[in-house]
């Protein structure tokens, strides 16, 4: 009798644990995707020159902050959606390889991220990528305009894919949904009813039509290679990068013909 009363105790206190664990990832789950870098209203971006500061939403507590570089030659304009930590100041230096290509690049900060304000929701992610594709919409026709995502970014990237037309998607070390993400960590919890944030790259890419392109290093410890595999099995072209990681993929010179040779064949 004593031992039944023992293994009842043990598996209430497992119940409790079980339970309090679901609500620590269901109310901190955001804490766990997103790392943002405030910047003060007044941050001039020094280390980033010939940009151009845009506020697709200026209403109080509300707003969305991006940076427009310009290129001199201007052959269309590439949409970057970049990764879950930092903010613009670190940001805008992903606009250099497409600038040095003669294509210019708009980047913006996600709500919280920067210069950018309001409140962090699937919702505002889908729609402040929309209000991005239409301020680039009022400078370029969107035969000019290529979408690129890089990490967290490449979900907005690929859903906008979906939705609208562009010259081309690049996926710059993607995953296939946060929900397998989440489950690399935690797969034995039942993620599916808990997860708020649902990019799912996998679910994206079997809706687009456009040229579709994936970059992905083979030493990439957060978000794994073979992510890239499974995309690739949808029918985008899968660039694979040989011993790059997670973050330094620009600094292999096989990223740079490979973005070259996706510009001049689509813009």
């Amino acid at each position: 009798m004593l031992g039944l009363k023992i293994i009842g105790a043990l598996i209430g206190i497992a119940l409790l644990l079980f339970l309090g664990v679901g609500t620590v990832l269901y109310l901190l789950q955001k804490k766990f995707i997103f790392y943002p870098t405030k910047l003060n209203a007044d941050y001039s971006f020094p280390l980033l020159p010939g940009h151009e500061e845009v506020w697709l939403d200026k209403s109080p507590g509300n707003e969305l902050h991006g940076l427009y570089f310009k290129a001199e030659q201007d052959k269309g304009l590439i949409l970057f959606f970049h990764g879950n930590a930092g903010a613009l100041d670190k940001w805008g230096h992903a606009a250099a390889p497409f600038l040095d290509l003669g294509y210019s690049v708009f980047i913006y900060d996600f709500r919280t991220y920067g210069k950018s304000g309001g409140e962090l929701s699937q919702k505002r992610l889908l729609d402040d990528s929309l209000l991005a594709y239409q301020w680039a919409l009022e400078k370029y026709p969107n035969s000019k305009i290529g979408l690129v995502g890089r990490s967290l970014g490449t979900g907005m990237a690929s859903w906008l894919a979906k939705e609208k037309e562009a010259a081309f998607l690049l996926l710059e070390t993607p995953y296939t949904s946060l929900l397998d993400m989440a489950s690399i960590t935690f797969g034995w919890f039942p993620l599916r009813y808990l997860l708020k944030y649902r990019l799912d790259n996998f679910a994206n890419l079997s809706e687009t039509r456009l040229p579709t392109y994936i970059i992905h290093g083979t030493k990439d410890l957060l978000i794994p290679y073979r992510m890239a595999e499974k995309l690739a099995t949808l029918g985008p072209e899968l660039i694979t990068i040989e011993n790059a990681g997670h973050n330094n993929i620009p600094d292999f010179e096989k990223y740079h013909e490979s973005i070259r040779q996706i510009l001049s064949a689509h813009i």
